[in-house]
């Protein structure tokens, strides 16, 4: 769920699939609710990943759960400073995982920064994930809507330009 709509978004041979969906009259389950597709509206762009000589800000619409439990477990027992870096590892293998998953290559050193703005308790299977809303600085050139950390499927970790939060119009940029 971004922008109070159920919302799918496509990559690479990924864009391809989500146009080609007939979803018009199906219902979707979404977490615990339920949607009638009565509309879609398809937008087909072209977008970059890539590497930025200055850190660029991204900002977390929907909560990143980067922790597994068991990882939560050793992080709530790190020193604040130890959480923060942790924090920071993860975002850069999260990035450096859902750019390999679409088969694109990081030629330099990854640079990440986040900075939570606040925590949120997230469901996903009947389990709960500590989420963080917050602030990404990264020397990765990304586009909106991409998602990382866990269950990006479900709707956590979606990433806009920091400069298009809260712009409805900036929904399709890229």
């Amino acid at each position: 769920m971004i922008f109070d709509a159920p919302y799918v978004v496509g990559f690479r041979d990924g864009a391809r699939l989500v146009s080609q969906l007939n979803l018009p009259g199906t219902a979707l389950q979404l977490g615990d609710r339920s949607f009638q597709v009565v509309e879609v509206e398809i937008r087909l762009s072209t977008v970059g990943f890539g590497v930025s000589p200055n850190l660029l800000r991204y900002e977390f619409v929907s909560p990143w759960v980067p922790l597994s439990q068991k990882n939560f477990k050793k992080y709530r027992d790190m020193p604040l400073t130890a959480r923060s870096y942790e924090l920071d590892r993860i975002a850069i293998g999260n990035i450096l995982t859902a750019m390999r998953g679409l088969s694109i290559e990081f030629p330099e050193r990854l640079f990440a920064a986040f900075a939570a703005r606040r925590s949120i308790t997230c469901r996903y299977k009947d389990q709960e994930f500590a989420g963080f809303l917050g602030t990404l600085v990264t020397n990765a050139v990304l586009p909106d809507h991409l998602a990382i950390g866990r269950a990006v499927s479900h709707g956590y970790g979606w990433l806009m330009h920091a400069e298009c939060e809260g712009e409805r119009a900036c929904r399709s940029a890229g």
